[in-house]
């Protein structure tokens, strides 16, 4: 949200508590070079495994192109008896693709998470049978104390 110097400084008066972070001495998160400086990772894993496994080979040329938290359907929505029910998505954490043709799908996962989706091991399944299988994709689970 873009604010003014008349606002900022009504703001502030209003607010004399309110602290301002100052950049000078601080270091800055760099900006994520593939998806811009506003990307949205899940987790610091996430961010970690980007910048330890995927850029490297981004700059390198290996991977051609790499995808965030793209988005398949793995059952569509549908209505029984008068109730509608959701379509049921998955979105792994990273989706690439390699110049020699190769495609990965990354699932970044923290142990505490695991445990605390009990649908994750279905959903997994669906969308390894249903996507991965046919299309000869890998699936790749990294969890976060590996990366």
């Amino acid at each position: 949200m873009w604010m003014s110097e008349k606002d900022f400084a009504r703001l502030l008066a209003k607010n004399p508590e309110l602290k301002i972070h100052q950049i000078h001495g601080k270091k800055e998160r760099a900006p994520n070079p593939r998806f811009g400086a506003d990307a949205e990772f899940d987790s610091e894993a996430e961010r970690r495994y980007y910048y330890n496994v995927i850029y490297p080979a981004v700059q390198d040329g290996t991977i051609s192109k790499v995808t965030l938290h793209k988005k398949f359907e793995l059952l569509p929505s549908t209505e029984n008896d008068g109730k509608k029910y959701r379509a049921i998505h998955y979105s792994p954490d990273f989706f690439i693709e390699y110049q020699n043709g190769r495609i990965d799908v990354v699932e970044i996962k923290g142990r505490q998470i695991k445990k605390m989706r009990p649908d994750y091991p279905i959903r997994r399944l669906l969308f390894i049978t249903n996507f991965c299988n046919p299309n000869k994709w890998n699936f790749v689970e990294v969890f976060d104390n590996e990366i």
